[in-house]
């Protein structure tokens, strides 16, 4: 009899473990809120992924596709940006986007700029299908099965699917946990951050160069601390075409007026997370801005300069009562636990 799994939530935990079902024989359906019909954005987030994420990649990659822009040091930086001291450690440099592709491309064949090319299908693994717009309306227990219900975005129309288990790789924001524990809630962390990235070709030579191959935080900042780093983007780019990314960890009171107004677009709408990129208001960038560029030194003064694609996240924490239910549905990702120490190392 086939084996079935359900996965809520189409993103890199979602796809992770969608693969790694399939190569256990299940028939995997993921259930993707978002409408998007080609790829998920990103908001363009520059991402270190850790030592079981190339493991994973070792072991279930079959694109052969690069995942990596390079690999370079860490430095703290001293008030003038000189090196202060380098970090014991070394990350290395991808984005959101790059990782999604190379995932969907082994778990359904999704054809992407890059990955243009997919590797042989594999008959023994499980059938795989990603299903996009689709919100999670409940999830309920049959028996040995899972049944999970949800509606197109687009359309209004209901559907179920019914599977032997389910995992809930939807985000620190879980519909399925909201389901299973409703009195679990997420608590502000007590800060925000500021991303966004800049063309390497937009900012000097000497700013290029500073930021070349590495990562660089400077923490003299009131109520927070900044890192940069380059390059992010496509493998294989030449030195002028990559994207320096920087991200700025800045405390905001919880209920705070500036808060508020961090998280507020220009059409009004308070969001709970993401304020998305082209909807943050300029005024509320330009005081947040001139509170950094009055202490860093010239290089990151120039890339916050530069930068026109910014957005801020409300940072949460939250935790699940449990990892696993009735041994049927599992949680995964954020959606299992959020505490974002260092947001950009995430995987």
């Amino acid at each position: 009899m086939e084996k079935t799994a359900a996965i809520v939530g189409g993103s890199l935990a979602g796809l992770m473990n969608g693969i790694m079902l399939r190569h256990q024989g299940y028939r995997v359906t993921i259930l993707e809120k978002d409408p998007a019909t080609s790829c998920r954005q990103s908001q363009a987030a520059g991402i270190s992924p850790g030592p079981d994420f190339l493991k994973f990649l070792e072991r279930y990659d079959r694109t052969g596709r690069p995942f990596s822009g390079g690999k370079g040091s860490v430095y703290i930086c001293a008030k003038d940006g000189s090196t202060a001291q380098k970090v014991l450690m070394s990350l290395h440099y991808s984005n959101w986007g790059l990782l999604y592709s190379i995932l969907r491309a082994n778990f359904d064949g999704h054809v992407s700029k890059a990955c243009p090319v997919l590797p042989e299908p594999i008959t023994c693994l499980g059938e795989s299908i990603y299903l996009s717009g689709k919100q999670v309306t409940g999830v309920q227990f049959t028996g040995e099965k899972v049944l999970v219900q949800f509606t197109d975005v687009s359309s209004q129309r209901r559907d179920e699917t019914v599977s032997d288990l389910v995992i809930a790789a939807d985000g620190s924001s879980s519909t399925i946990r909201n389901f299973i524990f409703p009195k679990v809630r997420r608590c502000y962390s007590g800060y925000v951050t500021w991303r966004g990235t800049v063309p390497e070709s937009q900012v000097s030579t000497a700013t290029s160069d500073y930021f070349d191959e590495c990562a660089k935080i400077f923490q003299h900042l009131p109520k927070g601390y900044m890192l940069l780093q380059n390059p992010i983007g496509r493998c294989n780019i030449p030195p002028g075409g990559r994207l320096i990314n920087s991200v700025w960890y800045h405390c905001m009171a919880e209920g705070s007026k500036d808060l508020r107004d961090a998280v507020t677009d220009v059409n009004g709408k308070e969001h709970l997370n993401t304020v998305p990129q082209g909807v943050l208001q300029p005024r509320v960038w330009k005081k947040q801005k001139a509170i950094g560029l009055a202490h860093v030194p010239p290089p990151f003064a120039e890339v916050f300069e530069q930068t026109k694609t910014t957005f801020v996240t409300k940072v949460n924490d939250v935790a699940s009562s449990k990892a696993v239910v009735r041994n049927k549905l599992f949680f995964v990702g954020d959606a299992l636990c959020t505490n974002y120490i260092l947001p950009i190392v995430n995987i």
